[in-house]
């Protein structure tokens, strides 16, 4: 049996607009939103945090509404013209632009301002979005147990602003779909009185109101360190932790304690469970007749397999769900996985190579600020660069290699973006009608401490002396640490030279058996937009950025992922076949 876990779910409430608040103190107490930049304005001049971005025209869409904005009747997509004739004191602002767009800087630093107050109460925090956070807080719940009376603990756990998911009116609550709830139902908005403690608690139990205790705490510390208010939920499981939190808001949190469970997901429906609430619930809803949770629950996993809605794993997956049993654990996680930037075009598509190169270039400044604030931060950097092109409804994504580390500039973004544009557009023939374009990089490592210098492939490079024989040197085994810690150790030396083989893709004179007549070194990498697509980072590696996992045939190591590229094995440095 898993060792039982507290789970924790934070959700800040009105985020956007609590930021605007911390920056314009004018804006709190009054009806306020925030509206997302125009995209379609043209010669957009970059408005920074400070300056002031109230607006009063313009048809751009809300984002974020406050309290005091949504009693009056406005919504989230409303546009700006009818939310002020739905309230006519209301105060609009648009977010901060930079590089001709949107600069969502403000709110993300924000997020990572509250991440880092959660870890002070949390042995894992996992950053789920801008403004929700999920922490496992099962050490501190039983820390808090040990040193705490229970009676103390409950006092506490069933204070004014604290729920348990048992009440009549919180599983009326749990009926109504996520859309409605999204809408400002009568029900989310309703404060309701707190439950008692309605009888005896069990181990488990206590643990979980220990766990609403530290919960509390955690969420009075951001809203004292940083002025954000936040609604909490506390659960055996990430999801059920998640449904708890939406029960109650704003500034209030719910426990679900195991006897509430089977209440709570009886008649939720089916687009309130992670992952079906698009295409994968209605198809399961249409062939198989269930909308709820609890009628879900009921069925088995081949039941949905033999009815087409799922395959196997999926199909396990969504019964637990259904059930209450998934268990998805918190993935210490306080940085963001992958940077992006993106724009929609949709009025005035992008027709010609020197419009998407120019939005290329702007999304690749955009990211390089942000990767130079994060690498200092966090000594990480990102090793490959993806784009995102949509035309029409139809998206595609290429990604390819990138080598930043400790140098690098915006134009090693934009020209690894330009290749991957340029290899794409070899099949089009313009006007191209881009709807949607974007840029993002992503599969960070961590990066040498000492030094920071000589770049990302120094992860790559040999602590040994340096062989005769051109060929890449054999990494050592990947560690939990990730690739960088299994890169920066001495490596295997390299496999006995081989005959020399005719190599892909012009790479001949890199890959060829035997020492050259001259050993002198490869020139400092040169990203040609217009070459194969074989990427050479540095004379120690040589990544095919379109390479399928595989399996070395010596020592039977699997390479996935950034290693599914290395045409030499992770492993025991055998040349993949």
């Amino acid at each position: 049996m898993a060792e039982q876990e507290c789970v924790g779910f934070i959700d800040m409430d009105c985020f956007y607009v609590a930021v605007e608040r911390t920056l314009d103190k004018s804006l709190v107490g009054v009806p306020c939103a925030v509206c997302q930049y125009e995209s379609q304005q043209k010669d957009t001049k970059t408005v920074d945090r400070t300056e002031n971005r109230k607006v009063t025209v313009g048809g751009a869409s809300l984002i974020a509404v406050s309290y005091e904005a949504r009693a009056a009747g406005v919504t989230r997509m409303m546009n700006t013209g009818a939310a002020r004739k739905q309230c006519p004191e209301l105060i609009t602002v648009m977010v901060p632009t930079a590089h001709g767009k949107a600069n969502m800087a403000v709110y993300k630093e924000a997020g990572q301002a509250v991440c880092e107050v959660l870890s002070d109460f949390a042995e894992k925090v996992e950053k789920r979005s801008v403004d929700e956070v999920a922490v496992d807080v099962t050490r501190a719940a039983k820390d808090l147990l040990e040193t705490t009376p229970f009676a103390d603990i409950l006092e506490e756990a069933l204070a004014p602003g604290s729920h348990q998911a048992d009440s009549a009116a919180t599983l009326e609550m749990a009926r109504e779909s996520h859309a409605a709830n999204r809408k400002g139902s009568k029900a989310q908005k309703e404060r309701l009185e707190r439950t008692s403690a309605g009888g005896d608690y069990d181990q488990e139990e206590r643990m979980l109101m220990a766990a609403a205790v530290v919960v509390s705490r955690a969420r009075r510390a951001v809203s004292d360190r940083l002025g954000f208010s936040c609604s909490g939920g506390v659960a055996p499981t990430k999801q059920l932790a998640k449904l708890g939190c939406g029960l109650h808001k704003p500034n209030q949190q719910t426990v679900v304690l195991p006897r509430h469970i089977d209440g709570l997901l009886q008649d939720l429906p089916l687009d309130r469970l992670q992952g079906l609430g698009g295409k994968e619930g209605k198809q399961i809803i249409a062939r198989l007749g269930v909308s709820t949770a609890g009628e879900l629950g009921a069925l088995t996993p081949d039941d949905l397999v033999r009815a087409g809605a799922a395959d196997e794993g999926a199909a396990r997956i969504y019964i637990a769900m259904a059930r209450g049993t998934y268990r998805d654990p918190v993935v210490h996680r306080m940085t963001y996985k992958s940077f992006a930037a993106s724009k929609n075009f949709y009025r005035e598509a992008l027709d010609t190579d020197e419009a998407v190169d120019a939005w290329l270039k702007k999304f690749s400044e955009e990211l390089w600020e942000r990767v130079t604030k994060d690498r200092e931060k966090h000594n990480r950097a990102p090793t490959n660069v993806t784009i995102s092109v949509n035309r029409g409804g139809s998206g595609v994504t290429r990604t390819g290699p990138l080598s930043i580390g400790w140098v690098g500039s915006a134009a090693v973004v934009h020209d690894g973006a330009v290749g991957l544009w340029r290899r794409y557009a070899q099949s089009l023939q313009p006007p191209y009608q881009i709807q949607t374009l974007g840029v993002g990089v992503g599969n960070f490592v961590d990066l040498p401490k000492e030094g920071k210098g000589g770049g990302i492939m120094n992860l790559f490079k040999s602590t040994k002396p340096a062989s005769s024989s051109p060929r890449p040197p054999a990494p050592q085994k990947r560690s939990s640490g990730g690739i960088g810690k299994f890169l920066g150790k001495a490596q295997a030396p390299p496999p006995p030279a081989r005959k020399k083989k005719p190599a892909a893709k012009g790479m001949e004179a890199f890959l060829g058996g035997g020492p050259p007549k001259k050993a002198r070194r490869a020139p400092a990498e040169v990203i040609d937009v217009d070459a194969p697509l074989v990427h050479r980072p540095a004379n120690d590696v040589v990544i095919d950025v379109d390479a399928e996992p595989w399996t070395c045939s010596k020592c039977t190591y699997h390479h996935a992922e950034a290693e599914a590229g290395f045409l030499a094995c992770a492993m025991c440095g055998a040349q993949k076949e």
